[in-house]
């Protein structure tokens, strides 16, 4: 009897185990430096696909996307692969008149949650350039777990020009001790 008790127990205690273990959708998914074919299951089959001079632009439907940021009606979702890897993903505006509606720090963090399935960890501002004159700025923000994001803003009223690209930047790998205040 008291071998029955030790194996129910040991059964339950594992299965309490798998179960409080994150699965996979909820630990989010892995984007960065994955191949084409793991991206395409996340976002289906690209719509287009062209070469650049760093690698090649895989374009995938914006659909969903448009959901998760719908203030931008024209924008579309492109990855930049280098050697069949993710480098960069990217949401571009596609010369939107109405880009300067809504943009913020929120507008990333959509974004971010709609690629990887979770919200950044962190927003920790990385680079501020001008370009030109004091209106037109680039910025780079740490998200957290490698991530980093891109964009460009300008005019007086700071709209987003062009869109937004997530990429790995190894600042941004968690304990973040390599960013400063």
């Amino acid at each position: 009897m008291k071998a029955t008790h030790l194996f129910v127990g040991t059964v339950c205690s594992l299965f309490a185990l798998i179960i409080a273990l994150p699965s996979p959708v909820l630990a989010g998914r892995y984007v960065i430096n994955q191949s084409p074919e793991t991206l395409s299951e996340y976002f289906g089959e690209p719509i287009n696909i062209s070469e650049s001079k760093n690698g090649a632009i895989y374009t995938y439907s914006s659909f969903e996307l448009r959901e998760f940021l719908p203030q931008f009606k024209n924008v579309n979702l492109s990855v930049l692969y280098v050697n069949s890897r993710a480098k960069s993903i990217s949401f571009n505006l596609n010369g939107e008149a109405n880009a300067e509606e809504e943009f913020d720090l929120a507008t990333i963090s959509r974004f971010y949650n709609y690629i990887f399935g979770y919200q950044p960890s962190i927003f920790k501002r990385l680079a501020r350039q001008f370009s030109g004159n004091e209106t037109i700025a680039t910025y780079q923000y740490c998200l957290g777990d490698g991530v980093a994001a891109s964009f460009t803003l300008g005019g007086y009223k700071q709209f987003l020009s062009g869109g937004v690209d997530l990429f790995y930047e190894s600042k941004c790998e968690p304990p973040y001790v390599n960013l400063k205040d």
